[in-house]
C-alpha cells in the first residue's frame, strides 16, 4: 500500500519493456538474420558484440551509473541548468573515450581477435568473420555509450515512458535496416551496423527532446570536444596504420607496440588540444585510488 512502492512499479514497467526491445535489437535480430547467411556467421556476430561490449561497459555504463545519482538529485531540485551541465559533461567524457576506443577496434581489432581466440578450430577465416562484425559494431560502441547517459537523464526526471516510445520506433528502424544491409555485401556485418545506426537515431531524438525541455543541452561544447577527440584520434590512427604496415610483427607485439604508441599520441594531442577530460579523468581516478588506500590504512 506504500505509494512510493507503487510509483516505483509504475516507472519500472516501461523500462522493462524498453530493455526487452533492446535485447531484441541486440541479439535476436542479428542472430536470426546471420543464421541464414552461412556457417560461422552467428558466432561471428556474437563474438563481435562481446568485444565491443567490453569498452562500452567500461565507458558508457560506468559513467552512466556514476552520474545518475547526481542527475536524480538535480532533477528533484528542478535545477535545469545543472542537469544540462551534468548531461553535457558526461557525454563529452564518454565521447572523448569512446571515439579513440572505436578507432582501436577498427585498426587493431584483427590482432585482438587473433590473440584472444585464434587457434584450433578458430581459423584465420573465423578471425575475418568476427573482425567484419566488430568493425560494424564500432558505431554501436559510440551510440550505445551515449544512450547509457541519455536514458538516465529521463529516469532522473521519473520519465520512463518517453524512452519506451522512442525505442519502439528505433527498434522497427533497426529491423528494417538489418534486413536491408544483410542483403548487401556486408552480409552478417549488416545487422550490427543497423543496430548502431538505429541507436544513434534514438540518441539524437532524445537529445532533441531534452533540448526542448531544458532550453538547450550545451550542444556547442559537445560538438567542440567531439571535434577535438576526432582530431586526436586521427593522429593516433596515423601512427597505428604506420605500425601495422609491418606485417611481420606478431599480433601480440603489434598490440603492445601500436597500442602504446597510438595511446601516447592520442593523449598527447588531446592534452595539447585542451580536452579537459583527459586531465580530469586520470586525476579523479588517482584521487579515488589514493582515497581507498588511505581508508584501508586507517581501517
Amino acid at each position: 500500500k506504500d505509494p512510493a512502492l507503487r510509483r516505483v512499479a509504475v516507472l519500472m514497467a516501461p523500462r522493462i519493456l524498453d530493455l526487452f526491445l533492446a535485447r531484441i535489437s541486440i541479439q535476436w535480430i542479428a542472430t536470426n538474420i546471420a543464421s541464414g547467411l552461412g556457417e560461422g556467421r552467428v558466432s561471428a556476430v556474437q563474438y563481435g558484440f562481446q568485444l565491443m561490449n567490453m569498452p562500452q561497459t567500461l565507458i558508457g555504463t560506468a559513467i552512466g551509473f556514476a552520474v545518475f545519482p547526481t542527475m536524480a538529485h538535480l532533477a528533484s531540485r528542478r535545477d535545469v541548468v545543472a542537469q544540462r551541465e551534468a548531461l553535457s559533461g558526461s557525454l563529452r567524457a564518454i565521447l572523448t573515450l569512446a571515439i579513440p576506443a572505436g578507432v582501436v577496434l577498427l585498426l587493431l581489432g584483427r590482432a585482438i581477435i587473433q590473440v584472444l581466440y585464434e587457434g584450433g578450430e578458430f581459423t584465420p577465416r573465423s578471425t575475418e568473420l568476427v573482425f567484419a562484425a566488430l568493425q560494424a559494431y564500432v558505431v554501436a560502441l559510440i551510440s550505445l555509450s551515449m544512450l547509457e547517459v541519455v536514458v538516465r537523464a529521463y529516469a532522473a526526471q521519473q520519465d520512463t515512458l518517453t524512452p519506451l516510445v522512442v525505442s519502439v520506433f528505433t527498434t522497427a528502424l533497426n529491423i528494417g535496416l538489418a534486413f536491408w544491409l544483410a542483403g548487401t555485401s556486408l552480409l552478417h556485418a549488416g545487422p550490427p551496423l543497423a543496430y548502431g545506426l538505429a541507436v544513434l537515431v534514438e540518441v539524437t531524438i532524445h537529445l532533441f527532446i531534452l533540448r526542448h525541455r531544458w532550453g538547450g543541452i550545451d550542444a556547442g561544447l559537445i560538438l567542440r570536444d567531439v571535434g577535438r577527440a576526432a582530431l586526436a584520434s586521427l593522429g593516433m590512427a596515423g601512427v597505428i596504420v604506420l605500425l601495422t604496415a609491418w606485417n611481420e610483427l606478431p599480433p601480440i607485439l603489434l598490440l603492445l607496440v601500436a597500442g602504446a604508441a597510438g595511446g601516447a599520441v592520442f593523449f598527447g594531442l588531446a592534452f595539447l588540444l585542451g580536452i579537459r577530460e583527459i586531465r580530469s579523468i586520470p586525476l579523479t581516478l588517482a584521487r579515488e585510488v589514493l582515497g581507498r588506500r588511505i581508508r584501508s590504512a586507517e581501517g
